[in-house]
């Protein structure tokens, strides 16, 4: 009995003192101020081609294999905090939302974008502190060079987009396939070049050998004649 009470002393202390490190953990439970955007809400949020009536929008494009976009996301989260209500702060996952991505015509991450009153600035600064993407954002953006912000993807345009992809995608296979047949083709010929000219050598060597092997045999008999 003794020994049974004892394990569950040791038990009991033991459930205790990890119930306090439980307690003691800190789960940050704080909302993110940057709003998510995608193929299917991204107009419907920013209204970008009717004018940005729901008030100016900061668009990230990212990737989630980009160090760069990483590096850079507690500057964007601390960006979002402090400009809501005037800046609408975003993020776009260019990966997943090839349509958004095809429309801005996204070439790298990040890919930062100003969207205002139907037009939209690129952010060209180097650094990407929160203070310079807020100066930005704010005011400075109405120095930049603007453009009309593209218009969506019709449905025509997405199966239009996505088979010239696939055409230029087989080309792009054809080419690499040919060139390696054709590469592949030409080794094979010059390997079955040299292995016949070799087995020409091998074949005339032995002939040669066999010819003057069987000239002293008849000599031989016409003398024991």
């Amino acid at each position: 009995m003794k020994a049974f009470a004892a394990i569950f002393v040791v038990l009991f202390s033991a459930f205790a003192i990890a119930s306090e490190n439980v307690s003691g953990i800190h789960v940050d439970t704080e909302e993110s101020n940057v709003i998510q955007l995608t193929d299917s809400n991204f107009e419907h949020l920013t209204q970008a081609s009717t004018g940005s009536t729901t008030g100016p929008w900061f668009v990230k494009f990212y990737a989630p294999w980009c160090s760069h976009c990483r590096h850079m996301a507690p500057a964007w989260e601390r960006l979002a905090a402090e400009l809501k209500g005037v800046v609408n702060v975003a993020d776009v996952d260019a990966t997943r939302n090839p349509n958004v991505a095809k429309r801005f015509a996204i070439k790298g991450y990040p890919t930062l974008i100003l969207i205002d009153k139907g037009k939209m600035y690129l952010y060209k600064g180097g650094e990407r502190s929160t203070e310079r993407l807020a100066a930005f954002a704010t005011a400075e953006y109405e120095k930049a060079l603007s453009a009309p912000v593209p218009a969506p993807l019709t449905y025509f345009g997405i199966v239009a987009d996505f088979m010239i992809t696939g055409v230029q995608e087989s080309q792009r296979i054809y080419d690499v396939a040919f060139r390696g047949f054709f590469i592949i083709s030409s080794f094979s010929f010059l390997a079955g070049v040299i292995i016949g000219m070799i087995c020409c050598v091998i074949f005339l060597s032995k002939g040669g050998n066999a010819s003057h092997s069987s000239k002293p045999t008849k000599i031989s008999a016409r003398k024991q004649d």
